[in-house]
């Protein structure tokens, strides 16, 4: 018997794009889909306590539910934003692109029973409609909720980084040079994944180059998509370091 108590925390609904495909072509990609997404997670509540973060994994959707923060702090959602970025950096790799939402509002998660229901998961969902690329985008909820504007959660989110080495999390045109497509200086902030591409391997660039081949060019839905993301990636490289993939990505 299931006993409904609703708490107050974040929650991300994460879909995936063209799951439906994937999912008719088989083979070890799904694996691997499944596979990358647990390991993130391993590695987030290794770092947080097992007891703090709780999702659910039902086909082409991951809901993720975190504690919030404390007043003046974004330590949680830093947290979680980590985690996320890993997942749809990793899950990119190898063909798998995210589309999604982080809020914040009142939810009941019970993953033993595949049970998740209330206001903060709705206000996920319905914001992820409005996402449209591949990319997780934050209600301005969260904002309200911790008394801030985008720009002090950026400086809170990326200023003394607690992950060696790691790339920036929150995606903010201003500090980026050169080409910036007028969209993306729009409304929505979203978690800035392809920051990873930065500190890549060669073969990670490979990939990438790969899945936006394989996958851009489908059809008409996907098209504009797939060229929001090679935008985007050009705006995230830079060109005295990284030409050799930047000429590649032009040439897509």
């Amino acid at each position: 018997m299931i006993e409904i108590e609703y708490r107050d925390r974040y929650t991300a609904y994460l879909d995936v794009l063209g799951f439906k495909e994937k999912l008719i072509a088989g083979g070890p990609t799904l694996e691997e889909y499944f596979n990358t997404v647990l390991q993130e997670l391993t590695n987030l509540k290794s770092r947080v306590g097992k007891s703090d973060l709780e999702y659910i994994l039902i086909s082409d959707a991951i809901v993720l539910s975190f504690p919030l923060d404390q007043e003046g702090s974004a330590a949680n959602l830093k947290e979680l934003l980590f985690a996320i970025s890993s997942i749809q950096y990793r899950l990119c790799l190898i063909g798998f692109w995210l589309r999604g939402a982080v809020s914040k509002g009142r939810i009941f998660i019970k993953p033993e029973n595949m049970v998740a229901v209330g206001q903060g998961l709705v206000n996920a969902y319905q914001l992820e409609q409005l996402a449209k690329y591949p990319r997780v985008i934050l209600d301005p909820k969260i904002f309200e909720f911790l008394k801030i504007g985008p720009d002090r959660l950026r400086t809170l989110i990326d200023g003394p980084m607690v992950h060696n080495g790691s790339p920036t999390i929150l995606y903010n045109q201003s500090t980026i040079g050169g080409f910036v497509p007028a969209y993306h200086k729009e409304e929505a902030v979203f978690i800035d994944y392809l920051a990873h591409l930065k500190t890549a391997s060669i073969l990670e660039r490979d990939k990438f180059v790969e899945s936006i081949k394989a996958n851009g060019y489908a059809d008409q839905r996907t098209f504009s998509k797939f060229r929001w993301i090679l935008d985007y990636a050009i705006c995230r490289l830079d060109e005295s370091i990284d030409k050799n993939l930047i000429d590649r990505l032009f040439q897509l």
